[in-house]
Parts: structure tokens; C-alpha cells; sequence
């Protein structure tokens, strides 16, 4: 019941993601959620581009890119 709220902390969130890689499943998984697939979908691949070897990148490409 409060996605609008979750939708604000994910867009304030963004900007910052380098610092938090350990919840990027969880902050994709929300953006599916919240109808964002495509911008879910781009965020793993800006992930995956800027961080080509971290494991909780991989892990969420491979959990839901698949």
C-alpha cells in the first residue's frame, strides 16, 4: 500500500546505487513491481556496464534478464 513511497525513495535512491550494488536485486525486483521494466532493465544493464565483474550484478542480470 505504499508504493508511491518506494517509488520516491527508489528515484532518490538511483543516483547512489554504486554505493549499494548488495540490494540491486531487491531494487529490480521493486522496479518490476511498480510496472518500471523498462527502466528495471536499465538499470541492470548500466549496472553490468559499469560494474562488468561484481557478483550481486551478475546475480540479479542472471535472476531476471533470463
Amino acid at each position: 500500500g505504499r508504493m508511491e513511497a518506494a517509488a520516491n525513495t527508489l528515484d532518490a535512491l538511483g543516483p547512489h546505487l554504486d554505493d549499494h550494488l548488495d540490494m540491486l536485486l531487491h531494487i529490480a525486483v521493486l522496479l518490476q513491481h511498480l510496472g518500471r521494466q523498462e527502466h528495471m532493465k536499465w538499470t541492470l544493464d548500466m549496472a553490468a556496464y559499469v560494474h562488468p565483474n561484481d557478483a550481486h550484478v551478475l546475480q540479479a542480470r542472471a535472476r531476471l534478464l533470463t
